[in-house]
Parts: C-alpha cells; sequence; structure tokens
C-alpha cells in the first residue's frame, strides 16, 4: 500500500488489495529517520475508490479520516513532514496551490468522477441536509441557499442554512 496524498480529513492509497465502499480502515504510518520517528494508526472509512491509471490491478482508494483532536499527532507530523522541504520546493507547491497552474492529468477526470459519485449516492441515501452541513463544514461558511428541483412537484425546493427545508 502506498499513500498518495494526506490531509487532516482524508487521505488516498493506492493497494492491489480489495475494499468496500463504507468499510473501516486502519493505516498505520511510521517513519525511519533516526530523530523524530514517526508511529502512529490514523483509522476512517472507504468512501471511493477508482482504477490506479498507471496500473490497473491497482485501486485507488479515498478514505474519510475519523476526526481529529486539535492537538492530533497527524497534525504534527503534517508539520514536521512539511518543514523538511526545502524553501524551493515550498515556494513551488504553495505557488501551484494558489494559481492553480498546473496540468489536469486524465487519472483525474476518473477521481473527480468517482467523487461526485459519491456524492450523488450520499445524497440519496441520507438526503441533501447532512450533505450541506458537511459543506458548511468544509467551506466554513455560516449561510447557504441550495434550490433542487422537485420533479413530483414541479417546484422547486430550498435548503438553506437558517431553516431546513423550504418550498417555493
Amino acid at each position: 500500500m502506498v499513500i498518495e496524498s494526506l490531509n487532516l480529513s482524508g487521505l488516498n492509497f493506492i493497494s492491489n488489495l480489495k475494499f468496500n465502499i463504507g468499510e473501516s480502515v486502519s493505516i498505520y504510518i511510521y517513519s525511519k529517520r533516526i530523530f523524530n520517528n514517526w508511529d502512529f494508526n490514523l483509522t476512517g472509512n472507504v468512501v471511493r475508490s477508482f482504477v490506479y491509471e498507471k496500473n490497473i490491478e491497482k485501486i485507488v482508494y479515498g478514505v474519510q479520516l475519523d476526526e481529529q483532536s486539535v492537538d492530533s499527532v497527524l497534525k504534527y507530523f503534517l508539520k514536521d513532514f512539511v518543514s523538511k522541504f526545502s524553501t524551493k520546493r515550498l515556494k513551488s507547491h504553495f505557488y501551484r496551490a494558489c494559481t492553480l497552474d498546473r496540468k489536469v492529468e486524465s487519472s483525474e477526470g476518473v477521481e473527480l468522477f468517482s467523487l461526485f459519485n459519491s456524492i450523488v449516492n450520499d445524497i440519496y441515501k441520507e438526503g441533501v441536509t447532512p450533505f450541506i452541513n458537511d459543506l458548511t463544514k468544509a467551506f466554513g461558511c455560516h449561510n447557504y441557499h441550495l434550490y433542487l428541483f422537485n420533479e413530483n412537484k414541479n417546484k422547486l425546493d430550498l435548503f438553506r442554512s437558517n431553516s431546513e427545508k423550504d418550498i417555493m
């Protein structure tokens, strides 16, 4: 297993093992440095998967990590990891993140579709309210308005932050 990306709320890993969507996973992270060795577990649930473009026998899994505390080991690990970057490398990553000046790989289309499919499935299973609540947390917003077309009533349903549901 190889970790492809990691942040405080989730990670992607590449594996030839099979995991089901919704399956709980535990990921062991360690480093082999002389000083500041890291050795800890992360837990979460598989939320999406797609075939790894460079090797069709492998699968990329997206994991939503269990909520981390304010002073979690993961937070300190990420700080330590980034602190090892050279100034040039940090500037390069920071510039790319700020400008989105990068080439889109064809594999990202597959990942985007997988993410979109996961979102749509969650909305159908749990309704739109939990999804919107997750968006408000992710974007740190206090006010939102979302209009969804209701085919049965031929009207727009308004979902907003100050009431669960209004019909227009």
